[in-house]
């Protein structure tokens, strides 16, 4: 049964693949697009379908030499729709500097586009001859900023021997934020003949206090083979592609020894704000846009109907956190209904890309024709060095009434007899008439005109109707008392209840933590401590050891903490007790105010930018 089970998946697999190829797609991208003199890059050939046909790479031959090719299918089902792709990705040598361009390749029928990259030259030798095994380069720009304009630091390390266990700590920059910009990237160059492997990793830095700026390198440990150099020739980009090491059993028993480098630290003159810049937020950016929409679009004003406005903020080179709340001034015939805004900060070629969306309702009280302000965002071009402002240009809006709630009705014309008569009686449509009683002989006495039968009757049909009146309003008044008194217990059961969910969060998180420290496991006991300050901070959480460290005032656990980190990233010769780690943080941690943030507090312009890997 399974020999027959297996035959029938695999020609359902061959049926997939045989899928027609009328909507392929073929597309090409590179890793990067600046690689320097004997590195080497990666070309990406994408095809969404399973293509017959390879590549036609004699194009490439002139300026660059193709050093690896590999080959992978893929095929998706989704909801019943097939979706196959076939990618190689090559590895390109470029045979000379300057600017190169990467030919249309040729796939079957469809054709790649031309790709523009950058060589430049290779890096000159060390002062003391032959660079070493393994060394850091660090890359800083610019060496001037402004306070809070975003510094990158680029870190390479590169090594000519295989590091096992590879650790990377964060560069530190005394009073700025540290954001680790995009995933690392590898690959491999020569200096002076030599072929190295390359760890590359963008850092974005954002200084808080004008002065002088040192940036202290990170620092990389590993452990390294303890006998004869291994060439990265043969363990690099090893087996499965892992740019530590090839070949696992062959070195698993090999000696090793531990090593720690530090690359140099760099200074960056950091200046104050300009007095030229304008009032309100600083902004030091690339590029700052501002644009709106409005649901529904195109948007119609109406009286007591509410129409959606919407900013979007966008900045390169700013964090989302330091973009600013937009706001209007308040107008008597517009009612203002702002939305919590929300940020979003990404990372694109080494910058910083931050983004702020605002919607605010706006329900007009009045038909009329009114102004909308016009709204100015300066901000301060870092490539310019020089003021700039974004504006939202001024509209005026014309609102119209709501016929059946702003017209009065017009009040019908009453006989004299029906003018005392009450609005109940009056509003009853098709009311007719009732006849009068026929005329009896008269009396020898005539009753007073106010006292005859017609007035009586009229008499003891009114006060039905005032009690009848009465006992709605009162009924109606009770109905929305009660439904006042629902909503508000829907509200504070609506808001107990999630107290109480953050409370057993924060229950739940501290006992992980406790059975890491007891397990005297250092990294379980990171990502549990990482854990309970998400829960504990949930608004701006720490994203490293050292991020918890800065929310506790007490200096003996800020010193276990850093301890932990020292461990984590230094390695060897540096013990660590877990029960004794337990014992010095649990009272400042559980005592630490959930809403107090020393750097990054709701209030302040940017949040903890301590990404951990």
């Amino acid at each position: 049964m399974k020999r027959w089970l297996c035959i029938l998946l695999l020609g359902l697999v061959q049926g997939l693949w045989v899928f027609p190829a009328w909507a392929q797609e073929t597309n090409a991208f590179v890793d990067r697009d600046t690689v320097a003199e004997g590195e080497t890059m990666h070309l990406v050939i994408e095809v969404s379908a399973r293509s017959p046909s390879e590549p036609d790479l004699s194009p490439l031959s002139p300026d660059f030499q193709v050093l690896g090719t590999a080959k992978a299918n893929q095929v998706n089902i989704i909801n019943g729709t097939v979706e196959a792709k076939t990618r190689w990705t090559l590895t390109l040598a470029p045979q000379k500097t300057g600017s190169l361009t990467i030919p249309a390749l040729t796939v079957g029928n469809q054709h790649t586009q031309p790709i523009i990259i950058k060589v430049t030259k290779a890096g000159t030798a060390h002062a003391g001859g032959a660079p070493p095994d393994i060394f850091i380069e660090s890359e800083i720009k610019p060496n001037s900023a402004y306070v809070q304009q975003q510094v990158t630091d680029v870190v390479r390390i590169y090594y000519a021997v295989a590091p096992r266990q590879p650790q990377l700590t964060d560069p530190k920059a005394g009073n700025s934020l540290v954001e680790r910009l995009g995933d690392t990237r590898q690959y491999v160059t020569q200096r002076n003949g030599r072929r190295y492997g390359v760890i590359e990793q963008h850092y974005a830095i954002f200084p808080q206090s004008s002065g002088t700026l040192t940036i202290e390198s990170p620092i990389f440990s590993a452990q390294v083979p303890d006998t004869n150099r291994q060439s990265v020739d043969n363990d690099f980009f090893g087996p499965g592609g892992n740019p530590f090491g090839s070949n696992a059993f062959n070195s698993l028993f090999q000696a090793t020894r531990p090593v720690q480098v530090r690359g140099q630290s760099a200074q960056v003159t950091v200046k104050a704000r300009p007095p030229q810049s304008n009032t309100g937020a600083w902004l030091p950016a690339d590029n700052l846009t501002v644009t709106e929409s409005w649901s529904p679009d195109p948007p119609t004003f109406r009286v007591g109907e509410p129409v959606t406005r919407t900013w979007v903020i966008k900045a390169r080179g700013l964090t989302g956190a330091q973009l600013p709340e937009l706001s209007l001034p308040t107008q008597a015939d517009l009612k203002l209904y702002p939305d919590q805004s929300t940020t979003e900060t990404k990372s694109d070629t080494g910058v910083v890309l931050g983004q702020r969306e605002q919607k605010i309702a706006i329900v007009p009280t009045h038909a009329g024709t009114f102004l909308l302000p016009e709204i100015h965002i300066p901000w301060w071009d870092t490539q310019a060095d020089a003021p700039r402002e974004a504006v939202i240009p001024a509209r005026k809006i014309t609102v119209t009434g709501a016929p059946a709630a702003s017209s009065t009705p017009v009040q019908p014309s009453l006989p004299a007899q029906q003018a005392t008569k009450t609005p109940a009686d009056s509003s009853e449509p098709n009311t007719i008439a009732k006849p009068e009683p026929p005329k009896s002989p008269a009396p020898a006495t005539k009753a007073p005109p106010s006292q005859s039968l017609a007035s009586v009757s009229d008499q003891a049909s009114y006060w039905p109707w005032v009690a009848l009146t009465l006992l709605i309003a009162w009924i109606a008044t009770l109905l929305l008392w009660w439904r006042t008194r629902i909503s508000q217990a829907r509200v504070i059961t609506q808001s107990m209840g999630k107290q109480e969910q953050r409370s057993l969060s924060q229950r739940e998180a501290w006992r992980e933590l406790k059975r890491a420290c007891q397990a005297n496991d250092a990294e379980w006991t990171k990502k549990a401590l990482l854990h309970w300050a998400k829960v504990q901070w949930p608004d701006h959480p720490p994203r490293s050891v050292l991020g918890v460290a800065k929310q506790i005032d007490h200096q003996e656990t800020r010193d276990a903490l850093e301890k932990l980190d020292h461990c984590l990233y230094q390695g060897g010769g540096h013990p660590w007790n877990g029960e004794d780690f337990y014992r010095t943080i649990s009272g400042p941690l559980k005592e630490a105010d959930p809403k107090s943030m020393k750097n990054g507090s709701k209030g302040s312009a940017l949040p903890e930018l301590y990404p951990t890997t």
